[in-house]
C-alpha cells in the first residue's frame, strides 16, 4: 500500500495548482511515520494570473511561479493508493487538472476533526494547535 499526505494551493479557488507538496508516510505499530527523503514540494506556473482571494490565503506570488514548470507536467508517484489531507476531495480534484485519469482513495483529515471534535473549529490551523502539547513549536 502506498500512502501520501497530500496538499495542494490553487490560483483561484478550485483553479489550477501552483503549489504541491506531498510527504510518503506509513503506519508502524498504530504510529504514522513519515519517510523525509520521499517529501516533494514545488511550484508550478499556470495559464492565469493568482486570484486575490487565493494570494491572500497561501502568499504565492506571480514572480514565485514566473519560471516554474507547467502545472500540467506534474504526475503522482505510481502504485499510489490513499491520499491523507484536510479537505482532501479538494487536492485530488487540483491533481486531476495535472493528470486527468488519476484516481485514488482519499483519507479527509477535516472530515475525521469534524467527527471527534463537533465543538470545536476546524479549519487545519485550529486542529494543529488543538492537538499539539508545546504551542510555542506549534506556532
Amino acid at each position: 500500500m502506498s500512502t501520501l499526505i497530500l496538499d495542494t494551493e490553487t490560483h483561484d479557488l478550485n483553479g489550477y495548482p501552483i503549489e504541491i507538496a506531498y510527504a510518503p508516510c506509513s503506519f508502524e505499530q498504530g504510529v504514522l511515520v513519515i519517510n523525509q527523503g520521499g517529501v516533494f514540494d514545488e511550484y508550478f506556473s499556470c495559464p492565469e494570473p493568482i486570484a486575490l482571494g487565493a494570494l491572500a490565503t497561501h502568499h504565492i506570488l506571480e514572480t514565485d511561479i514566473a519560471e516554474k514548470p507547467s502545472f500540467d507536467t506534474f504526475k503522482m508517484p505510481q502504485g499510489v493508493q490513499y491520499l491523507i489531507g484536510h479537505n482532501i476531495d479538494y487536492d485530488i480534484k487540483a491533481v486531476q487538472k495535472c493528470q486527468p485519469d488519476f484516481t485514488v482513495k482519499g483519507i479527509c483529515t477535516l472530515a475525521l476533526c469534524r467527527m471527534v471534535w463537533p465543538e470545536l473549529p476546524h479549519t487545519l490551523s485550529a486542529m494543529y494547535y488543538h492537538v499539539m502539547d508545546d504551542l510555542e513549536l506549534a506556532r
